[in-house]
């Protein structure tokens, strides 16, 4: 009997095939797929499931094989029940049941019947003919960065720089000798002439020439001025004085106002001195005498802006404060 061929035939137009005493088939629609990493496209295909609670015979395979072989229904059915006998012995002894174009039937470790389909075989008649293709997938090629452009040299411009610096070069060059001779004329070219003056002289002629003339020297015009030497400054009158540092008043520090009074009318209490002495110096400014009443034992700098005896002044003055914009103002009573 060919019951697996008959099997296979039955899967491709019914979703359900039971064989008797043995289980049932069942197939589901499976899309068709992608393979992200080998790229395989899969058409469209029946996904297979193999039950063993389905054991009720339906009929439908023994009038399949009846029909095929042209036999009786009674027949057929015999065979249907003798295959599944040969398949439960063939998997008590741990082997495999191969059903052609279907998969393989085998026991799992749990006693169970395990199936595995056929991945060869596409059982959904909608895709007959279709098979499984490799495309290669589309590499983009990277775009090359744009090489930057060239730098446009002004050549007529960097010629012209080079031109102008040789002139200038050279005049450096010329600059020292000619300097020197000059202040070689300024230093008593006429003694030097004479051998009397040696190159300690000079350089002390350099350096009082190059001191700023008297007044005299100016008047008496510029003959005068290069033969009369101009005596050196001594270097206490020549440094100018320092000037003074400049010294950054300090905050006036008000200390704490100690007083035995019952009643304190208090503007404000921070934990931070500057913070009252602030405050201190925006009431003095209105024109509202205060002053630091205390430092209490947690920290707070109270500024008071009047202690007094009676009760009645200090609700008075309490009420003053605050009218004049300070409604957080209160009054301590020791």
């Amino acid at each position: 009997m060919e019951s697996s061929l008959y099997i296979s035939e039955l899967l491709s137009q019914h979703d359900c095939v039971i064989i008797p005493g043995l289980g049932g088939f069942v197939g589901s629609y499976s899309p068709a797929t992608i393979h992200p990493h080998y790229h395989t496209f899969q058409p469209p295909s029946k996904k297979l499931l193999f039950n063993i609670n389905l054991k009720q015979n339906d009929g439908l395979l023994a009038d399949h094989v009846a029909r095929r072989e042209n036999i009786l229904f009674s027949e057929a059915n015999e065979k249907v029940r003798h295959y599944a006998d040969e398949c439960m012995a063939q998997l008590k002894l741990k082997r495999q049941v191969l059903i052609r174009d279907v998969g393989r039937l085998y026991m799992g470790q749990e006693g169970t019947i395990q199936f595995d389909q056929d991945p060869s075989h596409n059982l959904l008649a909608e895709s007959f003919g279709l098979q499984p293709f490799f495309s290669m997938p589309i590499r983009k090629e990277q775009e090359k960065p744009a090489e930057p452009a060239p730098a446009v040299v002004d050549m007529p411009a960097r010629m012209a720089r080079k031109a102008l610096s040789r002139p200038l070069k050279w005049a450096a060059m010329l600059a020292l000798p000619v300097g020197l001779a000059i202040l070689l004329s300024l230093s008593g070219y006429d003694r030097l002439r004479s051998g009397t003056l040696n190159y300690a002289d000079i350089l002390s002629s350099i350096s009082v020439r190059l001191s700023p003339f008297s007044s005299e020297e100016k008047k008496a015009g510029p003959e005068t001025m290069r033969r009369t030497p101009v005596a050196e400054t001594p270097k206490a009158e020549a440094q100018k004085p320092a000037p003074e540092p400049v010294v950054t008043p300090e905050p006036v520090k008000s200390d704490p106002v100690v007083a035995e009074v019952p009643f304190a009318v208090i503007v404000g209490a921070f934990r931070i001195e500057e913070n009252a002495t602030r405050l201190i110096a925006r009431l003095n400014s209105e024109g509202i005498p205060a002053a630091l009443f205390d430092v209490t034992p947690g920290g707070l700098h109270r500024v008071t802006s009047g202690t007094f005896s009676d009760r009645g002044e200090a609700i008075a003055a309490l009420h003053s404060i605050r009218a004049r914009g300070f409604e957080s103002a209160w009054l301590l009573v020791k």
